[in-house]
């Protein structure tokens, strides 16, 4: 993948986290984010774990939403983003940037 490539949803989908290895990074924990398929209903799909910090996988993260957006913003072009996240909860959050 280049540099300018956002990565795809499957392997966020798909990742299975080594919980015990992502504890080593302490409290802060892994963010896993790509873009979702043309016309789906989000633009990108994100899970976060933090075993470090007594959370296996946040089913939310809608914090770490708020963090992502430049990052999607930059690479998608546009500042309305919708995320979707986790695996389990397929929740939908509506973002934007005031950039």
């Amino acid at each position: 993948m280049s540099a300018g490539t956002p990565p795809l949803r499957q392997p966020v989908r798909g990742f299975v986290p080594d919980l015990a290895a992502i504890a080593n990074l302490g409290p802060v924990g892994l963010v896993v984010t790509g873009q979702e398929a043309e016309g789906a209903k989000a633009d990108f799909v994100s899970r976060y774990f933090a075993p470090g910090a007594g959370i296996p996988e946040d089913p939310v993260t809608g914090s770490i939403h708020a963090t992502l957006v430049p990052y999607w913003v930059a690479r998608l072009g546009h500042d309305k983003l919708m995320g979707l996240s986790g695996v389990g909860t397929r929740r939908m959050a509506r973002l934007r940037t005031d950039q």
